[in-house]
């Protein structure tokens, strides 16, 4: 029988969780946020800029949410902009081109989240679909709930909201606080993202009156300018220009 380690990206088993993943000679690992750790010598590096917190307008914690210097973007193979508005025109995309310094050697890729229409976490204990208009509770656990607001605004009547710390992990006095929110708004139902509604996919620790309110919003990237086609062909390329190099596959 073999085991797995599940989590491999908590505290100091982070060396230990690298060699876990190897033991079962995968051909490609994929770490997140792992551009900060020099010892770390991956065969491609993708950095993520989100487009309303430019690295170039930002400042090292504590001060902004910088966690390298700025400098360090030249070890980037691909820069991919992320939450881009709808309305991202070619002189956006020159601006930040610009703002940006790259060099030739390296690819810089737009894109942007798109969210779905609401669906209930527990599809067996309702089936009643959220209607534009309808009252909801907002409820989140990341890094920027704003987009989630925003969008869930201009599709719903958000009544209250329930935010927590990125990285939030539930308790009962959460659920609590669940059941307490709607029985103030009876008639409303709670939305979360996909990310919190991972952690809330055990049903025994939530009353059935909760998991018959519970929606989450599933959310899809999309490259600017399909543009996504040539950035996979690119990744495939230096992984397998690069696999030689592997100790996952020795000559």
């Amino acid at each position: 029988q073999k085991k797995y380690i599940r989590d491999f990206s908590a505290g100091n088993r982070h060396k230990v969780g690298i060699i876990a993943a190897l033991l079962n000679r995968p051909e490609l690992v994929i770490l997140d946020d792992a551009f900060q750790h020099r010892y770390v010598e991956p065969w491609v590096n993708i950095l993520l800029m989100d487009y309303n917190r430019p690295v170039y307008r930002d400042r090292l914690l504590p001060w902004g949410r910088l966690r390298d210097t700025r400098g360090q973007i030249d070890r980037a193979n691909f820069v991919l902009v992320t939450k881009c508005p709808e309305d991202l025109n070619p002189l956006d995309m020159r601006i930040v081109r610009n703002s940006l310094g790259l060099y030739p050697y390296q690819s810089l890729y737009f894109s942007r989240m798109e969210q779905g229409e609401a669906l209930p976490l527990f599809a067996d204990r309702t089936e009643k679909r959220i209607r534009r208009g309808d009252r909801v509770i907002v409820m989140a656990g990341i890094a920027d709930p704003g987009p989630l607001l925003h969008e869930t605004g201009s599709r719903y009547d958000v009544v209250d909201t329930l935010i927590f710390n990125d990285h939030h992990t539930y308790r009962v006095s959460d659920i609590r606080k669940m059941e307490q929110l709607l029985g103030m708004y009876e008639d409303a139902v709670i939305v979360t993202t996909e990310k919190d509604a991972v952690k809330l996919t055990n049903r025994s620790r939530i009353p059935e009156t909760v998991q018959r309110k519970l929606y989450y919003v599933p959310v899809q990237v999309s490259f600017v300018g399909d543009s996504e086609a040539e950035f996979l062909r690119q990744i495939e390329l230096y992984v397998r220009t690069n696999q030689k190099y592997s100790v996952l596959h020795p000559e």
